[in-house]
């Protein structure tokens, strides 16, 4: 039996090449996108969208719908989601649109502000599906960051030899 010594570093003692390949280890096989989307997934279905199809990489549409009804969608983020969130903004927008077309008649609502309202509608869903793309692009651009990445590594225990290369 042959006994060998190894000398193994923790991610931060690393030289900068050495850190670039440690990285492109974590993020070839070691990397989990799964919770980010069931949580940017979670939020959405919270508030009453439904989100079926999404490239948060690309420039690609992204497709959902509404659960229940737009309002109420609009209701729950403007009550949940914090002023600054995109989703907010978005969802304000709407509901003072929709306000603006004032009380639905007791007879209903002509041709044309049925076709204004369901305007809106798709507007808003457009909208807040292009809000959770791009919450879900900086999601993943975070997760890819030097910063989460180091703090993965060292969270974990991670070992590297001089060169980068995993150890254990």
């Amino acid at each position: 039996m042959k006994t060998v010594k190894v000398k193994v570093y923790e991610y931060a003692e690393l030289n900068d090449e050495a850190k670039e390949k440690a990285r492109q280890w974590l993020l070839e096989g070691g990397m989990d996108y799964q919770w980010a989307w069931e949580g940017i997934n979670n939020d959405s279905e919270s508030v009453g969208l439904k989100i079926t199809e999404m490239d948060p990489q690309g420039q690609g549409r992204s497709d959902g719908r509404f659960i229940g009804s737009a309002i109420e969608t609009a209701l729950k983020i403007v009550k949940e989601h914090g002023k600054t969130c995109e989703t907010y903004k978005t969802a304000k927008a709407y509901l003072e649109a929709v306000k603006a077309l004032g009380e639905e008649p007791e007879d209903g609502w002509s041709v044309s502000e049925e076709a204004r309202l369901e305007d809106l509608e798709d507007e808003f869903l457009r909208g807040i599906l292009s809000d959770y793309r791009i919450n879900a692009r900086k999601e993943m651009e975070y997760v890819e960051s030097e910063e989460y990445m180091a703090e993965t590594m060292e969270a974990n225990g991670y070992t590297f030899t001089k060169d980068g290369k995993r150890f254990g």
